[in-house]
């Protein structure tokens, strides 16, 4: 998967089935894992990476990424044994020869128990990776391009999970960290003020109007008005949200030239309209 200069690469995925007492030492991998228990509980054993010796036991329903590269000595506990699913992982921002590794980000090892929906949205997203990565070797390349795109989903997750609330933020950094100054500069002035036209920006930038073009198609894979409008469409659900302003004012506030252009455009983007999702996302939720 590539996003925003964001490339996330499948080392493995399997599943796992043992029987109480079934034991293995698992060799150093060279990428970080995500492991999953989906039933019964493990022991495991880190040895040989940058930190002390450690011991974890994992239970049904707890997730946990592991760092690399380790020696990892993996028990199925008695009586029952153990079902979990691992997923090899590599992750990085920017272009060569400034790649950041955004896996040294997450710290591993980590672990923690998501809530019941986002855990079986991973469940999912792993085994639909175990399914695709298998199918890979025998098709023209749609099944890897399918595993590297819910690969990128899990890893999202994992981002979330580590950085909690501050994850958008830190999730941004990271992008803008690869970015040349000025396109960094640029992305934070668009999110503080996206009512702003483009041209009104390109006096500020000191690249020309084509080179703006490429480098976005190159970073994000889309033109810097469909950026632009993708950020005025997140303010405008931001203020239906939190003010009282009407649909047209808030249309004109974040940049669309009439309320008709605002609402045809929400309406295909969101699939409601303005007022129909003000009214969405203000019920009570129960």
């Amino acid at each position: 998967m590539s996003n925003a200069g964001i490339e996330v690469r499948i080392g493995w995925a399997r599943e796992h089935h043992w029987q109480g007492g079934e034991a293995m030492r698992r060799l150093a991998t060279p990428v970080p894992a995500l492991w999953l228990v989906r039933s019964g509980a493990i022991d495991l054993t880190l040895r040989g990476w940058t930190g002390p010796q450690q011991q974890w036991h994992f239970t049904a329903g707890e997730a946990f990424l592991s760092p690399a590269p380790c020696i990892r000595d993996v028990v199925a506990a008695k009586p029952g044994g153990a079902h979990w699913l691992t997923l090899g992982l590599a992750a990085t921002a920017g272009l060569p020869p400034g790649k950041e590794d955004l896996m040294a980000r997450l710290a591993p090892p980590f672990s923690w128990k998501p809530e019941a929906q986002e855990r079986e949205q991973i469940a999912g997203w792993m085994q639909a990776c175990i399914r695709e990565t298998e199918q890979a070797a025998t098709d023209d390349g749609l099944a890897g391009f399918v595993a590297r795109s819910l690969a990128g989903g899990v890893f999202g997750l994992c981002w979330r999970a580590r950085f909690g609330e501050m994850g958008g933020s830190a999730f941004a950094a990271a992008i803008r960290q690869n970015l040349p100054p000025w396109l960094a500069r640029l992305l934070e002035r668009i999110e503080a003020d996206p009512g702003r036209s483009l041209s009104e920006w390109q006096a500020e930038i000191p690249v020309s109007a084509a080179q703006v073009r490429r480098l976005f198609h190159r970073h994000f894979g889309v033109s810097p008005q469909s950026y632009l409008t993708a950020r005025r469409l997140e303010a405008a659900k931001t203020l239906l949200h939190r003010t009282d302003q009407t649909s047209r004012d808030i249309g004109l506030a974040v940049g669309f030239e009439s309320q008709a252009h605002f609402t045809r455009l929400f309406k295909a983007t969101v699939g409601e309209t303005p007022s129909r999702y003000r009214t969405q996302v203000r019920l009570p939720q129960i």
